[in-house]
């Protein structure tokens, strides 16, 4: 399981950095802040700063005694993550245009994932944890998003940024 978890992690560092690096090259503001959320995100996956936060909280409601109400804490905070990050959606689409739009939506996407990870809702986990080949179905989710900026970032480049 070290094994599949070392992978999955590496996979995902490589993947959203070479998407970050890629993203940067474009050399715009909204390019730039792009570059440096993908480039964050591979910290947090390299440094583990989504459990550390979900192992904190999990132990700040043990101590006050609310752990054993956790579902219902999970589920409203998935609900006002899921309102947050539906309006974030709504203003990319209305802001953005072209391979900016798809890349900052990806990104979105990414950043919503790594809230569902954090929160770790059991059932979630499973899926996400599955082994699909050397690494996790979270990894191959990783790899597909910064394949998506990637293409979306090629695409900015043939069209002049």
């Amino acid at each position: 399981m070290t094994d599949l978890i070392a992978n999955t992690n590496t996979f995902g560092i490589w993947a959203l950095a070479l998407a970050a690096v890629a993203a940067a090259s474009l050399r715009r503001p909204s390019w730039l802040i792009l570059a440096a959320l993908l480039a964050a995100m591979a910290i947090v996956i390299a440094t583990d700063a989504h459990w550390i936060v979900h192992n904190s909280i999990r132990a700040m409601l043990m101590t006050d005694g609310l752990y054993a109400d956790h579902a219902r804490i999970q589920m409203a905070i998935t609900l006002v993550g899921a309102i947050a990050v539906a309006c974030a959606g709504l203003w990319i689409v209305r802001a953005a245009r072209g391979a900016r739009r798809w890349a900052w939506l990806t990104t979105l996407v990414l950043v919503g994932l790594f809230c569902i990870q954090a929160l770790s809702v059991h059932g979630v986990d499973a899926l996400l944890g599955m082994r699909l080949g050397p690494v996790m179905l979270i990894g191959w989710l990783w790899g597909t998003a910064a394949l998506a900026i990637l293409l979306a970032v090629a695409h900015a480049h043939r069209k002049g940024g």
